[in-house]
This record gives C-alpha cells, structure tokens and sequence, in this order.
C-alpha cells in the first residue's frame, strides 16, 4: 500500500513531532480450522463506507460475498483519508464493521508499525487497543511491514501478537512481508502478504520453498494492472502456487486499489470455482 503524503494527521492523539502512523481498516474471513479455499481479500482502503447511493463499492462486496458462497476475504478500508482511527469512532465504519461481523466478514485493522520512528511498540499496542475499543466486532490486526531477518525483529512481533491475543480469542494477524517473506514470521502471523505488484513479474513468480509446507490460507497475494483477456490466467496461477487470498484488478499500483475492476463478478465467480 502506498504511505500518505501528509505529515500529521489531526485525528491523531499522538506527538505531532511523530510522523503518521499509518492505519486503515481490513475485513478479512476466518480460514483458521476451515477448508483451504481461496478467497478474494481486497486492499481497497479507499473505498468510502456506502451512504445509500447506487453504484456504491461495499454493496458490491456484500452482494458478491453472499452470491459466491462467503468468497471474500479481506477489504481495506480508511476512516481517515490519510489513515488512523480518528479521536473517536467514526459512525460510518462502526457500521460497516457491523454489517461485515453479521454477514460473516470478519473486519482488521491495519497499521504500520514503522511510520513512527523508530518502531515505537507502546503506539503500537495503544494503537491495537483503539482498534479494539472504537470498532466493536473486530478480528484481528494487518501489519504493514517489510521486516524479513528472523533475528531480533520477531521478538517484536510476538509481544504484538501476544496483546492482540489477550483483546480477543483465536484473532487474525495479516503481516505483510512481500515476497522475501522469511518463515520464522509464520510463527507469530495467520495470513502474510506475499506479493503485491503488477501482473509483469506475476507469472514468473516463484514462493519460497518452505511455503509448500502450509496451506493456501495462510498466503494472500495481490495482482494489479491486469486486463480481462488475462484474468482467468492469473486466478490460476495464484492457485497453482498455493494461494488461499487473491485480488486480480484492472487498475495499476497507482490507484492504491480505490476500485474495484468491471469484472469483479467474473473474477469472484473464478476464484469461487
């Protein structure tokens, strides 16, 4: 996902010298103790909660979530346009964090932990702890981090993943770790992001070894600037490679995944094959 340019953010209660801590919201699906099914877990934090206007994304969502038989996996959204989960809870998103928990779409909250320098664990956990009490019916949390050297950086990931665990039972933990992601993170994660980037270097993309050794649901990768023509080519081959969570759009990584492609029916429809 692309930084904010903004400096600070007002809906922050943070050290304004402090740069923005970057968060949105996720929904994700539980896969933990289920069929190993891929989904579609879409980054789409710029999509706005829907305010009963046609065309609106989220009823999309929503329609083709329970046309497909629950095929959806994760959806970003943003409270704050440059991210953060504001001074208070925003109405809009506690609702749509409602709708999501009673139609079986579990909702995350993203953040990154290295937009304030440097990683400063006790925003972080505050930060977790907000999630948890502005957004009742969350299920977990999506870091978003590059970290991949199984020394002293997973120590933090356990304390993190140790204080989600005492908010709430069995929850979600989304790191994102691209494709260098290294195996000692599996350990403190239930979904790692994978792969996020345009279609060129998709098809020769090749998981690292020891992935083989878990199932599809713990992987999600994201494939952006790919025409219909090549859809069904790419929804394979994410399958091929042991993907449990996959977005195919039509858009480039510029959009910073706004929209939704036309053919996000048929693409729900493939990967619910």
């Amino acid at each position: 996902f692309t930084r904010p340019t903004r400096a600070v953010s007002t809906t922050f209660l943070y050290n304004p010298m402090l740069p923005l801590l970057r968060i949105s919201i996720v929904v994700v699906s539980l896969f933990i103790g289920g069929c190993a099914s891929t989904k579609i877990s879409i980054p789409s934090f710029g999509v706005l909660p829907c305010n009963g206007t046609a065309g609106c994304a989220w009823d999309d969502i929503f329609l083709v979530h329970e046309r497909y038989d629950h095929v959806m996996g994760c959806t970003v959204i943003s409270p704050d346009p440059y991210g953060g989960p504001g001074l208070a809870p925003d109405p809009r998103y506690v609702a749509l964090v409602k709708r999501a928990a009673a139609a079986n779409l579990p909702v995350v909250g993203i953040m990154d932990p290295y937009s304030i320098e440097p990683f400063n664990l006790t925003l972080v956990l505050e930060t977790i702890d907000k999630y948890y009490s502005f957004y009742p019916g969350l299920a977990g949390i999506f870091l978003y981090t590059f970290d991949n050297i199984c020394e002293e950086i997973p120590i933090r990931y356990q304390i993190i993943w140790d204080h989600i665990h005492t908010r709430q039972k069995d929850p979600i933990v989304v790191i994102n770790l691209g494709p260098l992601a290294t195996e000692c993170f599996m350990n403190v994660s239930t979904i790692i992001l994978t792969y996020q980037y345009e279609i060129d270097n998709y098809m020769t993309y090749s998981p690292a070894p020891w992935m083989k050794n878990y199932p599809p649901e713990r992987f999600w990768n994201t494939i952006a600037n790919v025409p219909e023509s090549k859809l069904e080519t790419v929804v394979e081959r994410a399958k091929e490679l042991g993907v449990g969570h996959v977005f195919v759009t039509s858009y480039d990584m510029f959009d910073n995944y706004q929209h939704l492609p036309a053919y996000f029916d048929k693409e729900a429809q493939m990967v619910s094959n």
